[in-house]
Order: C-alpha cells, then sequence, then structure tokens
C-alpha cells in the first residue's frame, strides 16, 4: 500500500513553521516539524522522510551543518534537501550546494513557486525509490531458488527467472524465455492431481488440492517434487499472471523422515501390539466370559478396539514405507495383474470381483514392483468395502494398454462422493464424511498412499462419480516400464 510523502520542516521559526504548514495541509502530504538542527536529526533519522524543508539560519545547527550530517547518514543520503534562506549571495548559495542541498529557495519565497518545486522534488524521490524498490526486487527474483514466471492472458511466457529456467529447461539468460507454460512443464513432469490443474488457472481450487508438477525419480536422480502457485489476485491490466514453482522435495524428504522416526517407535509397538489383540481375543472365549454376558460385552469392546488401534497403526506404516516399494523388486508383468487382483481381493475381503484386461503384448510390464501394485490393489479394493452401504460392493477391474502407456479402471457400486471429497481425496490423512457407512475405520492413507506410488512412478490418477448409478470409479493411468520403451 502506497502511502502519502512524508515532509519534514526544520525551523527554528515558529511563523516560519506555519507558513509552511498551511502551505502543504491541503496537498496530502504526511507533514512532520523540527524546532531546531539537533531535532531534526532525530526526526529524520526516525521518519526517513520523503522530502526535507530546511532553514539556514539556526542557533548552534544551522541549516549547512545539518545538511551535512544528513548526507553522511547512509539512510538519509538520497532524502532531497530544499535549503530555505534569507540569505541570497553567491557564496551562500555555493555552500549550501555544496553541503548537500539539491535545491535552494530564498526568503520571501513566492508560494507557487515553491509548491512546485515541492511537487516535482517529491515526485522525482518517489520515482527513484520506485526504481531502487524495483532494482532490489529483481536482483531478489533473481537469485532465488524458487522459479518466478510472468505468463500473459494465453499462458505463454513472458519471463522466467533463472531458477525457472532450470527447472522447466530453458535456455540460459540473454535468450529470451518463451512458450506455453502448460506445454513446456508436461514435456518433463507429471502434472498432479488431474483435477486441482483441470481449472487451470483459477488459484482458488489449488487451495484445496495443491498443483503439483512431479519428475519421476530415475537412475541418476531422485523424484523432484515442484509446487506450483498462481497469485491469488486478479491478472494485471495486459491479463498477466505471476507463478511461483517451489521445490519441496526436501519437504517431502522431511516429512518421510518424520514419519519414519514416528514408525521406528510403533515398530517397537507393533510385537506388544500384537500380543495384545490376540491374547484379549482368546481371552474373550474363555468359558468363564460366556456365563458373564457383561464381561462377555466389555471383552468384545476391548477386542475391537484394540484391532482397530492395530490396523490404525498398519495403515501408517504402509505409507511410510511406500516409497520403498517403487524399486523394491523388478518391474511387475501386465499380464500377472488378474491373478494379483485376486489375491488383493481375498486380503481386502472382496468376494464379488471382475477383471477385464485388453493386454495383447504378454511382455508389457508395469514400472512399479509387484509389491507397490499389490499395495495399491488392496488399498483400493478396501475403499470398496468401507464406503459400500453393506460392506459388499461388487467390483469391475478393467486393464487397457496401447503399446506405451496402461490404464486401470476399478468402478464399484458403493456410494457417490461430493465434488470436495473428491478434490481432497488423495491427500494424506483426509477422510470423507463418516455418515456415509457409519464410523469409517483407517486413518484416511490408503489413496494417499496410492497416489504416492503412482505419482512416484510417473503415472496419474483420477476419482470420479459413475454416471450410470451410485459408486466410483478410479482411473491409474501408468507408462510401461522404460526397458520396454526403449525397445519398442
Amino acid at each position: 500500500m502506497q502511502h502519502a510523502p512524508i515532509i519534514l520542516t526544520i525551523d527554528d521559526d515558529p511563523g516560519g513553521r506555519l507558513t509552511l504548514e498551511a502551505l502543504l495541509y491541503q496537498e496530502g502530504y504526511q507533514l512532520a516539524f523540527a524546532q531546531s538542527g539537533q531535532e531534526g536529526l532525530v526526526l529524520a533519522a526516525s521518519l526517513l522522510p520523503d522530502l526535507i524543508l530546511l532553514d539556514v539560519m539556526m542557533p548552534v545547527l544551522d541549516g549547512f551543518s545539518v545538511c551535512r550530517s544528513l548526507r553522511a547518514d547512509p539512510r538519509l543520503a538520497q532524502v532531497p534537501i530544499i535549503l530555505i534562506t534569507a540569505l541570497d549571495d553567491k557564496d551562500s548559495r555555493l555552500e549550501g550546494l555544496a553541503s548537500g542541498a539539491d535545491e535552494f529557495v530564498t526568503k520571501p519565497f513566492d508560494h507557487a513557486e515553491l509548491l512546485t518545486r515541492i511537487r516535482t522534488v517529491a515526485r522525482l524521490n518517489r520515482y527513484r525509490r520506485i526504481l531502487e524498490e524495483r532494482e532490489r526486487l529483481e536482483w531478489i527474483v533473481d537469485h532465488a531458488d524458487e522459479g518466478f514466471l510472468l505468463l500473459d492472458a494465453a499462458g505463454q511466457i513472458r519471463y522466467a527467472n533463472p531458477s525457472a529456467r532450470r527447472y522447466l529447461d530453458l535456455p540460459p539468460e540473454p535468450a529470451p524465455a518463451t512458450g506455453d507454460f502448460l506445454a513446456i512443464a508436461s514435456r518433463r513432469y507429471r502434472l498432479q492431481p488431474e483435477i486441482a490443474w483441470a481449472t487451470w488457472p483459477d488459484p482458488s481450487n489449488a487451495q484445496h488440492s495443491p498443483r503439483l508438477m512431479v519428475l519421476p525419480a530415475g537412475e541418476t536422480h531422485a523424484t523432484l517434487w515442484l509446487r506450483v502457485e498462481c497469485n491469488g489476485r486478479a491478472p494485471g491490466p495486459d491479463g498477466d499472471r505471476l507463478l511461483r514453482l517451489r521445490d519441496i522435495s526436501a519437504e517431502m524428504t522431511l516429512q518421510r523422515d518424520t514419519w519414519s522416526f514416528h514408525a521406528t517407535v510403533m515398530h517397537k509397538l507393533r510385537t506388544p501390539l500384537t500380543g495384545l489383540v490376540s491374547g484379549i481375543r482368546l481371552l474373550s472365549r474363555a468359558p468363564s466370559l460366556a456365563s458373564d454376558p457383561g464381561a462377555s460385552q466389555i471383552a468384545d469392546i476391548v477386542l475391537e478396539s484394540a484391532g482397530r488401534l492395530q490396523g490404525e497403526i498398519m495403515d501408517i506404516l504402509t505409507y511410510i514405507e511406500a516409497p520403498a516399494m517403487l524399486h523394491g523388486d523388478e518391474h511387475m508383468p501386465l499380464a500377472d495383474l488378474p491373478q494379483l487382483t485376486a489375491a488383493a481381493a481375498a486380503a481386502a475381503n472382496v468376494s464379488r470381483i471382475e477383471v477385464t484386461s485388453h493386454v495383447a503384448d504378454s511382455a508389457a510390464r508395469l514400472p512399479l514392483s509387484r509389491r507397490a501394485m499389490e499395495l495399491i490393489l488392496v488399498e483400493l479394493l478396501e475403499n470398496t468395502r468401507k464406503f459400500h452401504p453393506s460392506a459388499a460392493p461388487t467390483v469391475h477391474l478393467t486393464v487397457d494398454a496401447d503399446g506405451r502407456a496402461v490404464r486401470v479402471r476399478l468402478s464399484d457400486d458403493g456410494v457417490s462422493l461430493a465434488p470436495e471429497h473428491i478434490e481432497r481425496a488423495w491427500l494424506p490423512y483426509y477422510q470423507a464424511e463418516k455418515w456415509f457407512t457409519g464410523q469409517i475405520h483407517g486413518m484416511g492413507l490408503g489413496l494417499a498412499t496410492v497416489a504416492q506410488l503412482v505419482w512416484g512412478a510417473g503415472g496419474s490418477c483420477r476419482l470420479t462419480n459413475r454416471t450410470d448409478g451410485a459408486g466410483v470409479i478410479v482411473e491409474l493411468n501408468l507408462p510401461l516400464a522404460p526397458e520396454l520403451r526403449r525397445n519398442a
């Protein structure tokens, strides 16, 4: 927010101060007054004014001495100074200019002339400050680790700082940074989640589901995660928008390290927790409890609670360990997916499932380990059961491959989700409304685990409601394993 220019008047004469106050009052300036040179220096240091009107003839410290002191202070050296004096000889003018004054006005002065000079000097000083601030801002942007881009109304790049050029593989300066941002970003990165990018460049949707650019891990580099932020204000007069590309890879690593620390603690709990659940289960079956309905009911409650605690700790451990599954073993043959789906359905306690595969190439492989793909299927199938009114879903899984990519499409007949739940479904620790099926067990990490694995492998995830009835459709799009694409 711009403030009105501050004008400091230093004059020991009350009449002179009143004259200048009357002259400047209607101009909208912020006015400050000092009655001596010493007070003027103190006020100038605290206010950092835009202009100083300085009387020459003052006791103790005259205007020339004050002017020299102001110019010796780095913070005040550039502030314009207009000397006002009754002296009209050449030597006085020379001394005033030598002391650092910008203008020299002789009393009695013409009010209109002085006001014009003040306006001109104040305006020029404002321009000078704007230029200085712009130079500082340009230096900060040029040396920032974050990427900054300026896009026009059509999404074309008008400016990119060095970090943005590096992220997008654009030519270094002084070559111009041009091209369509989305097209350039899509060459190297996976734009996830897709629902967040569907409303690009509207910034409001990204508040619920952050827009990410994900560069999958390769042989020589780890996964790169960039968060894309678009300024929330309306475009500029030319339709320009400012983007920031923020590397959150370290945050993701720190988050995983934190979870790993928690996992270490939880691993210590795993064995005694398993023993606790097993022990309670055995006690609940003891003949002595059968004759005491109250004790038997309490035992059932304790057993159910212990089982839920065990399941939720296992959910957290699974999510923490998910990244290590990406390259746990050889890439899984796509032909094994139906058999793996049957095993995952049994593990998820889903009995009604139909698998349709349209894969002609028996050598096709997924860019995921068998363990990772099994985890994905188990998490998806467990969700179909959790969100089904009777916990007995009918599931259809279809697999299609076109020689370069694989699409896995899983649909159920459970409940449909509200738009806000669909937007946030891939976020960690997020659960849809509990009143769909009663109290939903779990930590809200199932789909987040799926997304972490699929995005890390260079794929994409999409969640939509069915249009032909109740239920949802989860679609996973994955590239074929790199070795197969090289041989294609």
